[in-house]
């Protein structure tokens, strides 16, 4: 997977470009990468349709246009606004973040409520009927783990967001932590080496991606979502792996076609880290 091995297959067998237009495309994608990971466009739209769709914006507003002597229909939705413009600025800062402050060292965190505050950025932007919860797998996480959450954070909102597209009804999206010490067969991205990984799995009840689809997920440009009632860019997944990448997490897929598909990174342990 990768820029790069996604650059040789269409050079090689075609996909419907030819070497010129591929190489184009691969310097273009490569320049919005450095530049920043082409979250501003990319997520600014899709936050801006999210908030006026699913928070009412324009209605709010439009109630108040029509009351303006009835003080206390226009401090509730006043204060809506407010609530839906405080947890937009929230999700904007979470997913500019490496870009807006750089390289970030592993830090502490309480990984259990690190993860309960993800969720809970996403959790009012989610179609409805879909809800995200966050659960405990039974070997445990430590209570404070040195990792990469700044870029964390940032694979776990793409993640999200592309459960709740791969939804098209009422559904229920698991964020599952856990610890390991051996690391499963069939990764798509292999993480750093250390004596123990933390496992965060994000679990949908979509529909599922067939097998011989599965292996083009993390491709630019390639998407999935003419299976679900969302259009997709085809650069979510592939900002998952290059982030992940960075991080020195690791990555594995597995799915099944009209039951969900699970997501796992791997975060490495930095005090486990091998030299």
């Amino acid at each position: 997977f990768g820029v790069g091995s996604w650059a040789a297959s269409v050079m090689r067998d075609g996909r419907g470009f030819d070497a010129a237009t591929a190489g184009s495309i691969v310097a273009l994608y490569y320049g919005a990468i450095t530049a920043g990971r082409v979250v501003s466009g990319l997520y600014a739209d899709r936050l801006g349709n999210r908030l006026m769709a699913r928070a009412g914006l324009a209605t709010a507003a439009q109630i108040i246009a029509t009351n303006l002597e009835d003080r206390e229909k226009i401090q509730t939705r006043v204060d809506r606004i407010k609530k839906m413009v405080d947890q937009g600025s929230a999700i904007v800062r979470a997913i500019l973040g490496l870009t807006l402050t750089g390289r970030r060292a592993a830090q502490s965190v309480d990984l259990v409520g690190f993860l309960q505050e993800t969720v809970r950025l996403v959790a009012d932007q989610l179609p409805d009927g879909i809800h995200a919860e966050v659960e405990v797998s039974p070997e445990g996480v430590p209570r404070a783990c040195a990792i990469r959450s700044d870029l964390l954070r940032q694979v776990l909102l793409n993640l999200l967001f592309n459960a709740a597209d791969a939804m098209s009804g009422p559904g229920r999206i698991r964020v599952l932590a856990g610890r390991t010490k051996e690391l499963p067969s069939g990764l798509v991205l292999t993480p750093a080496e250390a004596a123990e990984h933390i496992a965060v799995r994000v679990i949908d009840s979509g529909h599922g991606i067939a097998s011989e689809v599965l292996p083009r997920i993390f491709e630019p440009f390639f998407t999935t979502k003419a299976l679900s009632t969302q259009k997709g860019t085809g650069l979510g997944l592939t900002m998952v792996y290059e982030i992940a990448k960075e991080g020195g997490f690791g990555l594995r897929v597995e799915s099944v076609v009209q039951q969900g598909t699970t997501f796992t990174v791997f975060v490495p342990l930095e005090s486990s880290r091998v030299a």
